[in-house]
């Protein structure tokens, strides 16, 4: 990997170097799963929904949930660069007149890892 990769790229070589490492000292098994949001002009958009419609804001026992957040099993590395290709190809940029690419959008990627007994 060159320096000139971005955090969720280091992000993704970290986290499977690791669980490799795990794995070979015969701990347990894990599950990895993201997903990929945008936030634009006060909506949320789940980048990995066909759907184009914002997802809904609930609050449940103090704690905030998205309705129908689509989460993506992840298995290498290969798989995570592409998730996230796939969400940066479906975000909204907007020229601000400053830099054509800038984007009035901020996008939220999660990362769960699960470890499972064997």
């Amino acid at each position: 990997m060159d320096d000139s990769c971005g955090i969720l790229p280091r992000t993704a070589q970290f986290v499977f170097t690791e669980i490799g490492r795990k794995l070979n000292q015969g701990k347990k098994d894990y599950r990895l799963e993201v997903s990929s949001l945008e936030i634009y002009c006060e909506n949320v958009k789940d980048l990995y929904s066909d759907s184009e419609e914002p997802l809904n804001i609930v609050t449940l026992g103090g704690r905030t949930h998205l309705q129908g957040q689509t989460w993506r099993r992840v298995n290498n590395s290969a798989d995570f660069i592409d998730l996230v290709k796939l969400s940066s190809s479906k975000r909204i940029f907007s020229n601000n007149g400053v830099n054509e690419r800038s984007s009035r959008s901020h996008h939220v990627f999660q990362l769960k890892i699960a470890g499972l007994d064997p």
